[in-house]
């Protein structure tokens, strides 16, 4: 507990158990000085690193009353000593940290009114162009409140999701397979400004790369595209066919609509990525207003 948010939580908002990697039990343990309502630690024993006994010992030594239990023996013994209690709207859901990009990260509490309303928001703008089955490629952190957003509204949707990780999802970044764009093939992605720009300037030196003509018929495209849509003419499909289905193809084929979230995006960026792929909308991203 601490720093600007303290004060507001209640007794009934503070933590009773954790979830961690196996890695973070000597730091848990310390922080169980400050958070004296803990009383359960569950961990992950599928993680790629064991418990450690040192780190066990030490957290039976110095906080008795903790009991730590793999996810295994979790799943086996929780239906037994609680039922499930249906939350209130004013119920806190999660505290969210921010990035600290304007100051120290402050935690955000965020209630489950703040995310349900968070989700239908969303669902306004884009829920009319999803459909069942929508797939969703999930690489950033939850900690991206426009992640956690999308995350939740396609569970509403009735969507796929494929997790990926930012180092692999390009086959540039990979070796001997797929990156996670062209294996999981998404129709919905959400993104970070350094995400686009990357991609961006990636499409741009392999068409540089491509020679002079087929340079020349690239960027003639997509100064014709950008008049068709803007004039409400037909031929853009054509377009796409003819010259972007190489580019499209390599962020999976399938694309129909992507997100940018987490910090204002050059406008030039958004035009290029909306014309080459597919259109781009620009969420608010501010973790204080669930996104």
């Amino acid at each position: 507990r601490g720093g600007d948010w303290s004060s507001d939580v209640c007794s009934s908002d503070l933590a009773r158990a954790l979830f961690i990697d196996p890695a973070l039990l000597a730091r848990v343990t310390k922080a169980l000085e400050y958070a004296k309502d803990v009383r359960d630690i569950i961990y992950n024993e599928s993680s790629a690193q064991p418990i450690d006994p040192k780190h066990v010992e030490e957290l039976k030594k110095k906080h008795p009353s903790v009991s730590l239990h793999s996810f295994t023996e979790f799943l086996a013994t929780a239906g037994e000593k609680i039922g499930p209690v249906p939350p209130s709207a004013d119920d806190l859901a999660c505290i969210m940290y921010t990035s600290g990009s304007t100051a120290a990260p402050k935690g955000v509490l965020l209630k489950h009114k703040n995310i349900v309303a968070a989700i239908a928001g969303v669902n306004v703008v884009v829920g009319p162009h999803m459909a069942p089955g929508e797939r969703l490629l999930t690489y950033l952190p939850l900690a991206h409140i426009i992640e956690f957003v999308f995350e939740n509204a396609a569970l509403y949707w009735g969507g796929v999701m494929g997790y990926g990780n930012p180092r692999t999802l390009s086959d540039q970044s990979v070796r001997k397979c797929l990156g996670d764009i062209r294996a999981f093939k998404p129709s919905v992605m959400v993104g970070v400004p350094a995400i686009w720009e990357s991609i961006k300037k990636g499409i741009i030196n392999r068409v540089g790369a491509s020679g002079l003509i087929r340079s020349n018929i690239f960027w003639a495209a997509m100064a014709a595209k950008q008049s068709l849509l803007y004039w409400g003419l037909p031929g853009a499909k054509v377009l796409d066919r003819l010259v972007f289905s190489n580019i499209q193809e390599a962020t999976g084929g399938n694309l129909r609509l992507v997100l940018n979230g987490a910090g204002p995006i050059a406008e030039g960026t958004t035009r290029f990525i909306s014309f080459a792929i597919c259109p781009m909308l620009n969420g608010y991203g501010l973790t204080e207003t669930a996104g």
